[in-house]
């Protein structure tokens, strides 16, 4: 999809029927929708459940997000990030600790779950006082270091390096 008509912000879905929507804002206690020749169609499954969206511009299909199985890693496979992160962008002392199928991150205060995406991708839940809902955390060793970068919604990047 070229441009940023379809990011997402700030943005309704204005239900149409049969799984269909056009995206829609709010002006004024209104919802308008703009450009009706847009759409959001969510696909159905044999078995009923939604198992795509695709997103739509004049009748042609510019992108389709198929549904992803959910991930539930094995105990190791979190422990394998666990430990004291620290960088240049954030206070030191990010803790990362292995949860019960997720990551723990504790940053100030209480800690975040991150549910995981993949075995080195995991995504914030948003239950905590810590990063937003939809912050991703990916892991990765490099020259002999655990690296964690996170990227926020609102685009805030790090780079972390885990303390030895």
């Amino acid at each position: 999809v070229e441009g940023d008509e379809w990011d997402g912000g700030g943005m309704f879905l204005v239900p149409l029927g049969d799984h269909v929507f056009t995206p829609g804002s709010e002006e004024g206690g209104l919802v308008r929708t703009p450009e009706p020749e847009r759409r959001v169609r969510f696909t159905e499954a044999d078995d009923g459940g939604i198992d795509a969206a695709e997103l739509t511009d004049d009748g042609t299909v510019r992108l389709r997000l198929e549904r992803a199985e959910s991930y539930t890693p094995p105990p190791e496979a979190l422990r394998r990030w666990a430990g004291s992160y620290a960088g240049p962008a954030l206070p030191p002392g990010i803790r990362v600790e292995a949860g019960e199928g997720a990551l723990l991150v504790q940053l100030a205060g209480p800690a975040s779950r991150f549910r995981p995406l993949s075995p080195t991708r995991f995504v914030a839940v948003g239950d905590g006082p810590g990063p937003p809902a939809g912050t991703v955390f990916s892991f990765a060793e490099e020259d002999g270091e655990t690296v964690l970068r996170i990227v926020a919604p609102d685009g805030f990047e790090a780079r972390l390096v885990r303390e030895r």
